[in-house]
């Protein structure tokens, strides 16, 4: 990234942060009315709490176990700034949208009153007051947010979930019928999540007793030198047919290139506008039997369409199956779940995505149907001449930035293809 766009980029951060700071003092620290010392010490709270989430973005230099605490809490901070904003702002536009049509009210009222003889003598109307509505109404929001948080944090420490699903093929043939793909994503190996936490993953991954595992990006949050260590257990993922990577955006941030070589010396296959054939191995009567279909399963990958140009990688989803047979049944991993009809046009099956985290936490969750039309789960994708494919989209196996899972567990994918 160059000096210019880190520059731009911590002046708009700083921009906004600012904005959240102002925000929270005007609406939740000022109305209690501090004196003294209690209102700078408020102050300077308010202000440690806000900026120390930019910590964990400067301590990715130092050694792990000496800041994974330290980072752990500010991106807890982090979560709950970015919990109480949201319900903040709500408050106050429910708030707004009160006082105007109760000023609207008032005012036909008291029209009415003016025009009759019955008009009472004193218009003062006894009510609470508003800075003592905000005071009361802020330990309300106060008190969900902690709830909330409390909640995601304990999720997000829970081992993942695993999901299955049976996924319809088109022309799936016999003996790929009841293939069995376990999909990871979004891992996010780094500060917080750390080597302990991947091999639970994988002591899940081979209960599942897999034909083929699919990472779909986002593995890592840091440099080999940093996470050689903890991402060392991904050699001992087991399964029939191996384990297939592509990148995320997240690794073109951690020294692509390094992790590249690391994760092939994993014993994990890269692909990267490329394919790999799964073969079924068929007997000698099966052979000779002319009704057997001899279909193959073609597993291709796709570098992340948005980090990956950066470093040369071009997402090149009709490159990837280049030389493959055109009545095999294609299957694409693809870190995002975008561009889909580039995937339907090239004749690929189904699409196996993640990097949404399904919105990771409350109430983002709720908004990442806005971003992503595909954003957790299974779908079925309709092209414009009637042609369509499956898509998959992992809620993520770790979590990045806040350690928080508020309604959206952790994810391991079991995806049993069927025949349609």
């Amino acid at each position: 990234m160059k000096h210019s766009h880190i520059v731009l980029f911590i002046g708009i951060v700083s921009i906004l942060y600012s904005l959240v700071f102002y925000y929270f003092y005007r609406r939740f620290l000022k109305p209690f009315r501090l004196k003294g010392r209690a209102n700078i010490y408020a102050f300077a709270g308010l202000f440690i709490f806000v900026y120390s989430t930019f910590l964990p973005f400067f301590l990715m230099r130092f050694k792990k176990e000496s800041v994974t605490t330290v980072s752990w809490i500010a991106y807890l901070f982090f979560g709950f700034i970015f919990t109480l904003f949201p319900v903040m702002v709500s408050r106050d536009s429910v708030l707004i949208l009160f006082r105007t049509v109760k000023k609207y009210i008032f005012k036909i009222i008291l029209m009415r009153w003016i025009v009759s003889d019955d008009a009472p003598q004193d218009h003062s109307v006894q009510e609470i007051s508003r800075r003592e509505f905000l005071v009361k109404s802020n330990y309300a929001v106060l008190g969900f947010s902690t709830l909330v948080v409390g909640l995601g944090a304990y999720q997000a420490r829970k081992p993942p979930r695993v999901y299955e699903s049976k996924i319809p093929i088109a022309g799936l043939p016999d003996h790929f019928d009841g293939f069995k793909i376990v999909q990871i994503s979004d891992i996010h190996l780094g500060l917080l999540i750390d080597g302990k936490y991947l091999s639970e993953v994988v002591r899940h991954v081979n209960e599942l007793k897999p034909d083929l595992v699919a990472i779909t990006g986002d593995l890592v949050d840091g440099t080999v030198s940093q996470l050689r260590s903890q991402a060392a257990v991904l050699k001992d993922i087991s399964s029939v047919h191996g384990s297939y990577f592509v990148t995320g955006n997240h690794e073109y941030y951690s020294g692509v290139e390094d992790w590249l070589v690391e994760i092939e010396k994993l014993g994990v296959k890269v692909l990267m506008n490329d394919h790999d054939i799964i073969r079924k191995a068929f007997s000698k009567n099966e052979m000779r039997s002319q009704k057997q279909d001899k279909k193959n399963l073609i597993i291709a990958g796709v570098p992340d369409h948005r980090a990956g140009p950066n470093a040369g990688h071009l997402y090149e989803p009709l490159k990837a199956i280049q030389g493959a047979n055109l009545n095999d049944i294609k299957i694409l991993l693809a870190h995002q779940p975008t561009d889909i009809d580039l995937a339907l046009d090239a004749g690929y099956h189904l699409q196996l995505s993640g990097h949404t985290h399904g919105g990771q936490f409350f109430p983002y969750n709720m908004a990442v149907p806005l971003f992503f039309r595909y954003n957790a789960g299974l779908y079925q994708h309709a092209g414009q001449n009637g042609n369509h494919m499956m898509v998959y989209v992992n809620r993520g196996t770790g979590y990045w930035g806040p350690p928080l899972r508020t309604g959206v567990p952790s994810e391991i994918s079991l995806l049993t293809l069927v025949k349609a």
